[in-house]
């Protein structure tokens, strides 16, 4: 596309009166363009026998495709693309965000009834443990349960009874 095309388009996209024509819209009236013009070319090739086009078939082709009404339907065509791109983008936001919610409030459902079903665990399971404990059998291998072990003197528990003996006094 030679320069005075290319600012061609860009006046007639600061022009245009309803409002202005973003960069990414502008960009998408470029693209239009050029393929309507190398659509138009290739057409015009075969239509004279794969001939090659003159300067003046060239000219009246870019003119042709850079008329008003033709630049306003790529203005329209590139609002209406990414009109409906945003569209589309926004409901699959929509989407995901009502799913993402869903999603929170399934795992704080699924926490509570976790954490409940843990309690419920250490309870059953402390008197289960303390049941398997009494069942044990003191040999000689085994030592003696906690409670009918003898202190040793220096020991933690020896000095614990000795200090709330002394507390107490």
């Amino acid at each position: 596309m030679d320069n005075h095309t290319f600012k061609k388009i860009n006046e007639f996209c600061d022009n245009v009166s309803d409002r202005t024509v973003s960069q990414t819209e502008r960009d998408f009236v470029i693209r239009k363009y050029s393929e309507s013009y190398i659509s138009s070319i290739e057409s015009k090739i075969q239509a004279n026998n794969n001939q090659p086009l003159t300067q003046n078939q060239l000219d009246d082709i870019r003119d042709t495709l850079l008329n008003n009404s033709n630049m306003e339907n790529y203005v329209i065509a590139a609002r209406d693309y990414y009109q409906k791109l945003e569209e589309k983008y926004y409901q699959d936001f929509k989407k995901k965000n009502n799913g993402f919610w869903l999603t929170v409030g399934v795992n704080l459902i699924s926490n509570f009834i976790y954490s409940f079903l843990i309690i419920i665990l250490f309870i059953v399971a402390r008197d289960q443990i303390s049941s398997w404990i009494s069942s044990l059998k003191v040999d000689g291998n085994n030592p003696p349960p906690i409670e009918q072990q003898e202190e040793k003197p220096g020991s933690a528990s020896s000095l614990k009874i000795k200090s709330d003996s002394i507390i107490t006094n």
